[in-house]
């Protein structure tokens, strides 16, 4: 039997890398869009700028004051430029805690724009936390007929750079974090094997769903 499992497990894995390279010119067109406009948007005047710069008088004026950021995904993305065009309007603010979860952000990413607000100074985040899944949970993971989940998908794939290192893929995040803040806390979903588990869930898409997550 294991000596199937094996030569099942080679044939997927075949299979995947076919899809990969298939999907690399369509993908990769679309994942660059989709990365340009988390970006753009808070760039010189734009839609998101302009929110933040509303935002921003509200916030600077309120008291006892506290601003929480959630994302799952390409949401990682969003919010490290969102970030970094809030610092320019409230130089001086200190965001409460951002959660991304299964963050599509790259490594690279995380340590240009994320890590230097996990420190102490004017402007930065208290606490940040991540959740991801197990390695194991990344490759039972699927996506239509590529199976494995949507950040190997993106890694091997849709980026520039084949294989990238996404943040929210254990084997990357692990050693792409160290020396790792004390301000950052990892939570990794092995699905149900955990006694009081602060995550649950089993699949990329499955975080915003799952209550363990959520509370």
């Amino acid at each position: 039997e294991k000596g199937l499992e094996e030569r099942a497990g080679g044939l997927f894995d075949a299979w995947d890398r076919v899809l990969e390279k298939s999907a690399r010119i369509p993908g990769r067109a679309f994942w660059r869009e989709m990365k340009r406009g988390a970006r753009r948007g808070f760039e010189e005047n734009r839609a998101g700028a302009q929110v933040l710069q509303a935002f921003a008088r509200t916030l600077g004026s309120a008291e006892n004051r506290r601003l929480h950021l959630v994302g799952h995904s390409t949401g990682a993305i969003l919010h490290a430029y969102l970030l970094k065009a809030l610092a320019t309007v409230l130089p001086e603010f200190r965001v409460s805690s951002v959660h991304i979860m299964a963050p599509a952000a790259t490594v690279g990413l995380y340590k240009q724009l994320y890590l230097p607000l996990l420190k102490p100074g004017p402007f930065g985040i208290d606490r940040m936390f991540i959740y991801y899944l197990t390695d194991e949970l990344e490759q039972d993971d699927s996506v239509g007929p590529y199976r494995k989940s949507l950040l190997y998908f993106v890694s091997r794939s849709f980026e520039e750079d084949v294989p990238e290192k996404i943040l929210g893929m254990e084997k990357h995040l692990i050693p792409g974090v160290k020396p790792k803040p004390s301000s950052l806390k990892l939570i990794v979903s092995k699905g149900e094997n955990e006694r009081n588990p602060a995550s649950t869930s089993t699949t990329h898409g499955g975080f915003d769903n799952d209550h363990h997550t959520m509370n």
